[in-house]
């Protein structure tokens, strides 16, 4: 996602639900009273901070998304994986709700479910240990993507990424991790090897395909419901062509709107799994209001990207930057640069909507641009951010992956819109939800596809459990929430119900 998300926009690492009643909830909120509950317990690499902490801001992890924010009364930043554990038990024992943050990107509307909690800072988990030999990388349960490129491409590897760096790795995990370059190695879930976790019920475990088998596949797509991931093993690749790839950013003029539908329609066609396509509707006075932004990537020799972009270059752009550019450096240079901008600004306040599709319907897509220019025209303080993402990532490997392998169930969704509405006045709310519920029914009418595809780590929140993990794991998924979160300690991110 371009924010892609990440929406890879991306959900913290995982959330939790106040259980039932069993004892009040201690009074806290002061560093002594915090410090009263769990400082003992913890080890002496741990911090605590009050929300009230006049350092509170800068020390304790940030959202990226705020309109849907949870909210804290105190922040813990645990530095072993039994911290987590100590953790995650005190705050069951007193009902105190809590989150585990990474990137802090998750978008969903559920998440404003929390009130007064605790934020499990895992951010001192942001470390990667790469074994070139096997092609493996033990990440961290807080690391960022940025964390992880450079340490793999020093050692001559890749692993499934996102676009934007300041997203959390294990957030994007836990929901599915899609991107662009799932086409040749699948999404993050496919590489996954083992992981170190707590659950629900405060235990702290291995899973892996011989350990915890079913709580392994529970985690590869809707772990956010289950636990907390301190560090996971993922299997990683040679790097694509050397490490090189052709990076190809356009601006389109409106004008170009019919057209540039009918390109992407002939490049999913083409089915290349190593060419990964981004268009954005935007607003920028400079270009006459709405125009289209597109970020192409090509992983493969440069005659062989060209010829791909070929039918964007004969499009008319208005701007354009064509350039080979290493692995660890395309996040940077992509989308003009935008996917390190606003992206990764802390304190974003996105209304998100999107809907999964399998083929391209040009009419319903020269449609959704002229929604959006009416919006801009009728909401003119939210033209700036403002904008409708189309996310074409191949998914020749999500489809050659084992049946059932993970509990992500949303493998045949070519192309991912999402709209991001971006507005301060609070009163726009009913406007923009009601805009984000007909854009997305419009849009699935023509997706090709029976019921509504929505991936869960760009869901607004409204779709329901059967459309972000699919009804067919549902069954499954509830046997592992009664089994390893009976509490529901983990239900503030798009809930599985028991």
């Amino acid at each position: 996602m371009a924010i892609a998300i990440i929406a890879a926009f991306l959900p913290s690492l995982t959330t939790s639900s106040a259980a039932p009643q069993r004892e009040a909830a201690p009074t806290y909120g002061s560093r002594e009273e915090i410090n009263a509950q769990f400082s003992r317990r913890l080890s002496s690499g741990a911090e605590i901070y009050s929300s009230t902490d006049a350092n509170y801001t800068q020390e304790v992890t940030q959202r990226w998304q705020t309109r849907y924010a949870p909210t804290y009364r105190a922040a813990i930043k645990p530095a072993t994986a039994k911290d987590v554990q100590t953790i995650v038990q005190i705050a069951s024992k007193h009902n105190i709700p809590f989150l585990a943050t990474g990137g802090g990107h998750g978008l969903s509307s559920t998440l404003a479910r929390l009130r007064n909690g605790i934020e499990i800072d895992m951010n001192g988990f942001n470390g990667i240990e790469v074994d070139k030999a096997s092609k493996t990388a033990v990440i961290g349960g807080g690391a960022r993507y940025g964390d992880v490129i450079e340490p793999l491409y020093k050692a001559g590897l890749q692993i499934p990424i996102g676009s934007c760096d300041c997203v959390g790795f294990m957030g994007g995990a836990v929901g599915g991790g899609v991107g662009r370059y799932q086409g040749l190695q699948g999404i993050g879930a496919d590489n996954w090897i083992s992981a170190q976790v707590v659950t629900g019920t405060g235990e702290l475990l291995e899973i892996s395909e011989t350990k915890n088998r079913d709580l392994f596949w529970g985690f590869k797509g809707a772990g956010a419901n289950l636990g907390i991931v301190v560090s996971g093993k993922f299997k990683a690749s040679s790097l694509v062509n050397g490490g090189k790839a052709l990076n190809a950013d356009f601006a389109f003029p409106a004008s170009s709107n019919r057209t540039h539908w009918k390109i992407m329609k002939d490049i999913i066609a083409a089915d290349r799994p190593n060419f990964a396509v981004q268009t954005q509707v935007r607003y920028n006075e400079t270009f006459g209001g709405p125009f289209i932004v597109v970020t192409a990537l090509y992983e493969g020799p440069e005659a062989e990207g060209r010829k791909a972009i070929e039918p964007l270059t004969k499009n008319n752009p208005l701007r354009s930057n064509i350039t080979i550019v290493p692995w660890n450096l395309a996040n940077n240079v992509s989308a003009f640069g935008g996917f390190v901008g606003p992206a990764c600004e802390k304190g974003t306040k996105v209304n998100t909507y999107s809907v999964g599709t399998q083929r391209i319907d040009t009419a319903t897509l020269e449609k959704q641009f002229a929604n959006m220019t009416q919006v801009y025209k009728e909401q003119p303080k939210a033209r700036i951010e403002t904008a409708v993402y189309l996310e074409q990532w191949p998914i020749q490997a999500l489809l050659a992956a084992p049946a059932n392998s993970t509990s992500f169930h949303d493998r045949r969704t070519s192309t991912r819109i999402y709209w991001h509405f971006h507005y301060d006045d609070p009163s726009l709310e009913t406007y923009f939800n009601q805009k984000g519920r007909d854009f997305r029914a419009a849009v699935h009418e023509t997706s090709g596809f029976d019921r509504l595809q929505v991936y869960a780590n760009y869901a607004h929140g409204d779709e329901g459990a059967a459309t972000w993990y699919g009804p067919e794991n549902l069954g499954p998924l509830r046997n592992l929430k009664r089994r390893w979160d009976p509490k529901q300690r983990f239900s503030f991110f798009n809930p599985i119900p028991i």
